[in-house]
C-alpha cells in the first residue's frame, strides 16, 4: 500500500501518462527509483527506459531519443552535462524531455540554475526517505526560480515541525509511512508515535508560502552520490 501510493502521487505530480518514457537509471533496489520512477510508471501506463548500470553517455543518447521524463541525483545531472560539454553540446536541444527533477542530495542553487540553463527546463527539487516510501515534499516551480526549498507536502501526506517550533525536527504522517523496521519494534516505536507522526531526523522549517527547507540533520549520516553512509 506505501509503494502504491507513493507511485500514484509521483506519477500525478510529475504528470506522468501513457506515452511518456520514463528514464530507469536509478537503482531500483532503492526505494526513490522503485517507487518515484517503477511504480510511478506503470500506475501511469508509461514506459520505463531501464539502465543497468548509470552511464552518462548512455543517458545523453536516451535523451536524444524519446525520452520524456528524467528523475535522478544531482550527481547524476552534473555528470551528463560534462558528458554534454565534452561533445561540445552546451545546451539540450530538440529533446523531448519535459520534467526533470533532482532528489536524495542537497540541490545548490548556483548548480540548479546551470542544469536548468542545459535542459531548458526548471529542475524540480523534492525530499524524502526510505521509511516514507521515497516522497514527502516537492516543488512545482517555474524555470529560473529562486527558490531553494524541497517545495511543499505530497497531497494526501502531512507534514510539520516538531512541537510546532519555528525550525526543528521534521515529522511525517499518511499512508506513505512504513509500517515500522523489519523485526525491530524497539527502534519502530522510537521513530514512529501513537499518532502515526513518523520523526525523519532531519531539521526544518517552512517559509511564508508553506514551502519546507532543509537547514540540517539531528543524526549523523553522509550522502555519496544519493546514498545514505552511516559512519
Amino acid at each position: 500500500a506505501n509503494l502504491l501510493f507513493a507511485g500514484l502521487a509521483s506519477a500525478n505530480l510529475r504528470g506522468i501518462k501513457p506515452g511518456d518514457q520514463v528514464y530507469g537509471g536509478l537503482p531500483i533496489t532503492h526505494v526513490f527509483g522503485l517507487a518515484s520512477m517503477i511504480v510511478a510508471s506503470t500506475r501511469a501506463g508509461a514506459a520505463v527506459r531501464l539502465q543497468a548500470r548509470f552511464s552518462p553517455a548512455a543517458l545523453f543518447d536516451a535523451l536524444q531519443d524519446g525520452v520524456t521524463i528524467l528523475p535522478a541525483v544531482p550527481q547524476m545531472h552534473a555528470l551528463l552535462m560534462q558528458h554534454a560539454r565534452a561533445q561540445g553540446v552546451a545546451k539540450l536541444e530538440g529533446a523531448a524531455l519535459r520534467y526533470v527533477s533532482s532528489g536524495a542530495a542537497p540541490l545548490d542553487p548556483a548548480w540548479k540554475r546551470e542544469a536548468e540553463a542545459f535542459y531548458g527546463l526548471p529542475l524540480q527539487n523534492g525530499y524524502g526517505m526510505t521509511e516514507c516510501t521515497a516522497g514527502l515534499s516537492a516543488t512545482t516551480n517555474a524555470i529560473g526560480d529562486p527558490d531553494t526549498s524541497v517545495g511543499t507536502a505530497l497531497p494526501g501526506t502531512e507534514v510539520r515541525i516538531k512541537d510546532g517550533a519555528e525550525t526543528g525536527e521534521i515529522e511525517a504522517r499518511g499512508p506513505h509511512v512504513m509500517v515500522g523496521y523489519y523485526r525491530n519494534p524497539e527502534a519502530t516505536r522510537t521513530t514512529i508515535d501513537a499518532e502515526g507522526w513518523l520523526s525523519t531526523g532531519d531539521i526544518g522549517r517552512f517559509d511564508e508560502q508553506g514551502r519546507l527547507h532543509i537547514v540540517g540533520r539531528s543524526k549523523e549520516i553522509i550522502i555519496r552520490s544519493g546514498f545514505n553512509v552511516y559512519p
